[in-house]
């Protein structure tokens, strides 16, 4: 099962994650638009494991997650990973991006001393829009870029498994672990 440590967001930042898309879509010719029950952001990819390393992983979440207490975030700007015709398109954490590198700096070693494989990126705080988008290279000025304006309290962070079923990409929450109160 493929496994991946991150932040779970409410129906409100899913609808912002929407407009950005319906954005996007009026100036792209294609992409992979990400699918509204999986908009989330990565803090740390952890690949192929055994079933039996679930429990594991969920107790060394627990025990990160205890370290910190519920922060805000706020998110912005739209950017782009990638060379070329195909991109990338997320959008920016603006805000708190100095609590989620602190909390990334305490899985990795947790990670390591668990014997548990991970992506070794640098962690840049994004939520991933849509991947392999193409534009047309005109700017639709019947559709502004929308900002979300409201700080997100994050309290919980989540091992999902990313599952494929019917063809169909799903990111499933696993754990869930509570900040500290």
């Amino acid at each position: 099962m493929r496994v991946f440590i991150g932040i779970d967001f409410d129906a409100a930042v899913k609808d912002y994650i929407q407009v950005v898309q319906s954005y996007l879509k009026s100036t792209a010719i294609g992409g992979n638009f990400t699918k509204y029950d999986n908009v989330h952001l990565t803090l740390r990819y952890i690949g192929l494991v055994e079933l039996t390393q679930i429990d594991r992983i969920s107790e060394l979440l627990d025990d990160i997650a205890f370290k910190f207490q519920p922060f805000p975030i706020t998110i912005g700007d739209l950017g782009s990973f990638g060379k070329g015709e195909k991109k990338l398109m997320y959008v920016s954490v603006k805000r708190g991006k100095e609590t989620l590198q602190q909390i990334d700096a305490s899985l990795r070693p947790a990670l390591i001393e668990s014997e548990l494989p991970f992506d070794e990126k640098k962690l840049v705080p994004h939520i991933t829009v849509a991947r392999e988008v193409r534009f047309n290279n005109r700017i639709n000025p019947a559709h502004p870029m929308p900002y979300y304006d409201k700080e997100i309290i994050v309290s919980t962070l989540t091992l999902f498994a990313s599952i494929r079923r019917d063809g169909v990409l799903r990111y499933e929450p696993l754990h869930r672990a509570r900040l500290r109160t």
